[in-house]
């Protein structure tokens, strides 16, 4: 059935440093999560500003209306597979700092930064709107005819009908003194949810 679902990657409240370990990346560095731990911007702080409005403006607002039944939490973005196969043709707002859009043809499973390809190559996403930070590249070159945001510009009164939230901790992108805002939104989450979520797994549904 098909269902307006949207997903946070919380990795986007990291904005601020995102961009230089992208060009680590992509200048053959290996970033890893002691990198990131002990690297040179682990003392930068997470991006307030997206944070005010996906807590207060987006995430609080959902869980009281859809209830903590539609309300799901996993690990990574790559479990986003799951959710796809249960909602074929599902148009899909995803609240992250990429947009999801990599090839995977070539990878044996379906990565966190290439969920929405497959979602898009197999029908299972009918729209799909990226909406990054301030920072992002929004202007990534793919092949998909995607819709395009940035958080700031982003009315979130446009996301209030939908019918599932999706929060991705992708707390690799965190140090171990960034995390508390993690246990910040769940907590926040049980307060209005009634229960903590728990974290879904689905690592036999990412086969490209």
């Amino acid at each position: 059935m098909s269902k307006k679902i949207v997903t946070i990657d919380l990795a986007i409240l990291m904005s601020n440093v995102i961009p230089y370990y992208d060009t680590m990346a992509s200048n053959g560095f290996q970033i890893s999560g002691s990198f990131i731990e002990n690297g040179p911007l682990k003392d930068m702080s997470i991006d307030q500003n997206s944070l005010s409005i996906i807590l207060c403006n987006i995430i609080l607002p959902l869980v009281k209306r859809i209830g903590m039944e539609n309300v799901h939490v996993i690990y990574e973005q790559n479990d986003m597979v799951h959710f796809l196969n249960q909602n074929k043709d599902s148009e899909v707002y995803n609240i992250d700092f990429h947009s999801d859009c990599l090839d995977y043809m070539n990878e044996p499973m379906v990565g966190p930064h290439s969920w929405a390809s497959y979602g898009l190559d197999n029908g299972l996403i009918s729209e799909y709107h990226w909406i990054g930070a301030d920072n992002s590249n929004m202007d990534e070159v793919t092949s998909y005819d995607i819709k395009r945001a940035t958080i700031r510009a982003l009315n979130p009164f446009t996301l209030l009908d939908a019918q599932e939230l999706i929060i991705s901790l992708s707390s690799n992108w965190f140090t171990n003194s960034q995390m508390p805002v993690i246990n910040t939104i769940m907590q926040t989450i049980k307060i209005v949810g009634g229960k903590l979520p728990e974290v879904e797994n689905y690592p036999n549904e990412r086969q490209a």
